[in-house]
C-alpha cells in the first residue's frame, strides 16, 4: 500500500474484517449458550454487538477516524467529543475485552484475536496519521470540473432515453 493515500481503502478493509469477526463472535456465542454460563454468553454477545453496531455505523456513514480523533482533542462540545471517542474506541476496546475473556473455544479465541489485531491496527494507524498530520486530512479529493452534462458526452443521450421511456415525450 502507498501510505497515507490508501487510508480510506485500508480503513474500509479493516472495518469489513471487524464486522465479519463481530458477526461470527455473536453466532458462536449463541451456539455456545449451553456450554458456558448464560451471563458470560450474554456479555460476549453484548460486547460483539457493540463492536458490530459501531463498525457498521462507521462503514455506512464513511466515518473518518482521523477526523474523529481531531474532534476528541479539539472540539469544545463535550457531547460531541464523547460520541467521537466512542466511534473510535469501541471496536478496539471490545475486541481487547473479548480476547481477554474468552479461552474456552478455539474458533472463538481465533476470531477474537483477529478482531483485536484488526481493530487495534486501525486505531494505531489512525493515531499515527493524526500525529503526523497534526489532525489535518491531507488526502486529495478529485476536483469537480463542472456539471456532469459538460463532462460526459453520453449524458444528453441518456437524458433523452430516460425522457422517452418514463415521460413518453
Amino acid at each position: 500500500m502507498d501510505f497515507p493515500r490508501d487510508y480510506p481503502e485500508f480503513a474500509r478493509l479493516v472495518r469489513f474484517i471487524v464486522t465479519g469477526c463481530s458477526a461470527l463472535e455473536i453466532l458462536l456465542s449463541f451456539s455456545g449458550l449451553n456450554e458456558v454460563s448464560s451471563l458470560r454468553s450474554i456479555l460476549y454477545i453484548v460486547l460483539a454487538a457493540a463492536s458490530l453496531a459501531v463498525t457498521i455505523h462507521n462503514l455506512a456513514h464513511n466515518i473518518d477516524g482521523i477526523h474523529e480523533l481531531n474532534s476528541v482533542v479539539s472540539d469544545p462540545n463535550k457531547d460531541f467529543r464523547k460520541r467521537a471517542a466512542a466511534l473510535v474506541l469501541v471496536p478496539p476496546s471490545t475486541a481487547l475485552l473479548l480476547f481477554l475473556f474468552v479461552s474456552n473455544n478455539g474458533l472463538f479465541s481465533l476470531t477474537a484475536f483477529v478482531h483485536m489485531v484488526a481493530a487495534v491496527a486501525q486505531l494505531g494507524y489512525e493515531v499515527y496519521l493524526f500525529k503526523n498530520n497534526n489532525g489535518k486530512n491531507n488526502f486529495t479529493v478529485p476536483k469537480q470540473t463542472g456539471p456532469v452534462s459538460s463532462r460526459d458526452p453520453n449524458y444528453e443521450t441518456l437524458a433523452r432515453v430516460n425522457d422517452q421511456i418514463f415521460l413518453n415525450k
